[in-house]
């Protein structure tokens, strides 16, 4: 049987999962571009590691993604700081502590632990939000639960102007 009929209802979740992550990493690297051109920050996207496995006609080719290696963003704050984060996003009404995996929670966990400002840029349906990693590591004791709401999250809220100004609390 084929793969596409066996569960198309999660092989559709899946597709709008993924068409979801890439729109929110558009609005984060709006952002970037911003802060890139007021001096304010050099922050990009780490690209996702993969090996090509075959090169095929027409610049197509098939790859295989690798494990997870580093956060999903990398860079520098004017004054020389370095800042790291993933970026998450859910539809629902909260977003789970455990959206990160182990390897990414060690990640920014390393990055943290030589100094670098560690965060989880997450957005809540229509709302974004700066968390540092200190808060989300820790949701149970801020929150007395392993998940957030928005109103949780509320002083992490950041601006969103078609970009996520992830940096505007940050920097007060």
């Amino acid at each position: 049987m084929e793969r596409w009929k066996v569960k198309p209802a999660a092989s559709y979740r899946g597709a709008m999962s993924n068409a979801r992550g890439r729109q929110f990493e558009a609005v984060i690297d709006a952002g970037c571009r911003y802060y890139r051109m007021h001096g304010i920050a050099n922050i990009e996207k780490t690209p996702e590691p993969f090996r090509c496995l075959h090169k095929g006609a027409g610049g197509i080719a098939r790859v295989r993604f690798m494990s997870h290696a580093q956060p999903d963003y990398k860079g520098v704050l004017k004054g020389g700081r370095a800042i790291v984060f993933e970026a998450k996003i859910t539809d629902k009404d909260r977003i789970m502590q455990d959206v990160l995996t182990q390897k990414q929670a060690d990640e920014l966990d390393a990055f943290q632990e030589l100094g670098a400002d560690s965060f989880v840029c997450c957005g809540i349906q229509d709302r974004f939000f700066m968390v540092p990693y200190t808060v989300w590591s820790n949701f149970k004791l801020f929150f007395g639960r392993k998940y957030a709401t928005p109103k949780d999250l509320s002083p992490w809220r950041v601006c969103f102007d078609g970009a996520v100004k992830f940096l505007d609390p940050y920097r007060r």
